[in-house]
């Protein structure tokens, strides 16, 4: 057996994974794998050795940059390593495939003939039926039926007195019709990643393979599980149930669902010391009753401070609206990690609504005015849209997008914001969280997931807020507490 990769050495905790998975009586094997313990390694060394048993498969990963990094260490050619889009795109005719892009709410308004019905305007309705087909598309469903007319945008609607049953009966025939637009002969209307996805896992049957190895299974998409499902090869499932956060948009965890032969838990994190890990012990028992042990590395030295903490050089919020906050207060260059884009086209569309005039954004698409959007918010203090209206009356939407157009940098930064969501996969040395993540007490279990993968992401030092009561580390004197560990 292959123990050595890169000239690493597996741990033993590794090698018990890559026994498990090569184990000719084993065709379903499930490897929980915390933050930072040596994952990608792991899978190096699983596919090196599948091709040194002359076996052949394919490697999913979450994204096209988790994909990349691992071809770019080597890999064997028996193991093509690629995304779930990826495969799925390799499978359309050339013609559909230029027409892969990014299909907009004013197109779907023109080829739809939209116009107000039932209190939803035009673009509203674009929204949903984007959304509705992303949700169905991205499920196992064979049909597209009022189900999946869902999300926040909906919600908007019903609270503001729309969106009635026979609204709904409408979206979802809009919807099929847009659908059956797309992929009619001729068409020359962009087809969505989520529409190519859909239509592959359909048509898709069991590809033959030797082996599938699954990277971060936690967050699969139900309509890829469905594909997996249909494959008569050795399955290795790998990822951490405990930073599953995708489930609000319908992801399912391939870890939990799919029945196996074998599961391995491995325990030690390499990226931090054993401070950051008990932390990250107290939020899996505490918040989602785990009975798992995380193991810090003994030789790298971190620190947890509960409090304000002037010591860092990244900065995670569970909210967009806190990092505005963040942004305007900060005199330096930023960096914004996965939501800068989304950051900006908030600020723009709050603008025209000041204005008077209608913007293209999800949730304030259902609205006409600036005026509309403060009273709504008025019932609504703790959802996303009451926290955008605190964060744009307090600071002002022009002067938050002059700070983000006069601050934001892609390099030569001096502090990095995040969301918790964009901070997935990576890691910081000095970390502060923002106070916008809810106590254990007070969270649902993806809420609790969210925290667990924002402290995950310190090396060094992690700084975070009082209202979470960690058992591992009490503030001192109401105002901060720390717990230090050095290398052996």
């Amino acid at each position: 057996m292959l123990d050595i990769i890169r000239g690493i050495r597996l741990s033993s905790e590794q090698m018990v994974g890559v026994d498990a998975a090569i184990n000719p009586d084993n065709r379903v094997v499930k490897i929980e794998s915390p933050a930072g313990s040596g994952k990608t390694l792991l899978t190096e060394a699983i596919i090196w050795n599948f091709h040194n048993m002359g076996m052949k498969g394919k490697g999913l990963a979450f994204n096209y940059g988790a994909a990349k990094s691992l071809r770019k260490r080597g890999l064997p050619s028996s193991c093509a390593f690629t995304t779930y889009h990826g495969l799925a795109r390799s499978r359309l005719s050339p013609n559909n495939a230029k027409r892969i892009g990014h299909l907009s709410p004013w197109q779907v308004i023109k080829v739809l003939g939209l116009t107000y019905f039932a209190g939803g305007t035009p673009l509203s309705q674009a929204y949903l039926i984007l959304e509705s087909l992303d949700r169905w598309g991205n499920s196992s469903d064979r049909l597209l039926e009022p189900v999946h007319v869902t999300g926040e945008s909906l919600g908007v609607m019903r609270e503001r007195g729309g969106a009635n049953a026979d609204f709904i009966a409408h979206i979802v025939r809009k919807a099929r019709e847009l659908w059956n637009h797309v992929w009619s002969p001729g068409s020359i209307l962009n087809i969505p990643h989520t529409f190519y996805l859909k239509q592959w896992a359909r048509k898709s049957g069991n590809m033959g393979l030797d082996y599938v190895i699954v990277d971060e299974a936690q967050d699969l998409n139900p309509v890829v599980l469905g594909w997996l499902r249909k494959q008569r090869s050795k399955i290795v499932l790998i990822g951490d149930s405990n930073q599953q956060i995708y489930a609000w948009r319908g992801a399912i965890d391939a870890l939990q669902a799919m029945d196996f032969d074998e599961e391995i838990w491995l325990s030690r994190s390499y990226r931090f010391g054993q401070p950051v890990a008990d932390v990250a012990t107290d939020i899996i028992s505490g918040g989602l009753g785990s009975d798992r042990e995380i193991i810090g590395n003994p030789d790298v030295e971190s620190e947890v401070i509960v409090g304000r903490d002037d010591v860092y050089d990244t900065f995670i919020a569970r909210y967009n609206s806190s990092l505005f906050t963040k942004l305007a207060e900060e005199d330096c260059r930023v960096r914004v990690l996965g939501s800068a884009g989304t950051m900006k086209r908030i600020l723009e569309a709050v603008i025209k609504l000041q204005q008077g005039k209608p913007c293209a954004h999800e949730l304030l698409s259902h609205f006409s005015t600036w005026g509309e959007v403060e009273q709504f918010a008025r019932t609504k203090v703790d959802g996303e849209i009451g926290r955008l209206v605190n964060v744009v009356n307090r600071h002002g939407a022009g002067g938050l997008l002059e700070a983000f157009e006069r601050k934001v940098v892609e390099s030569g930064y001096d502090l990095t914001l995040a969301t918790a969501h964009g901070s997935k996969g990576l890691e910081f040395d000095y970390l502060r969280l923002a106070d916008d993540f809810p106590g254990l007490k007070d969270s649902r279990n993806e809420e609790v997931r969210l925290l667990y993968v924002a402290v995950t992401r310190a090396k060094h030092r992690l700084s975070v807020p009082a209202n979470v009561k960690l058992k591992s580390v009490t503030p001192l004197a109401g105002l901060s507490g720390q717990l230090t560990s050095s290398p052996s």
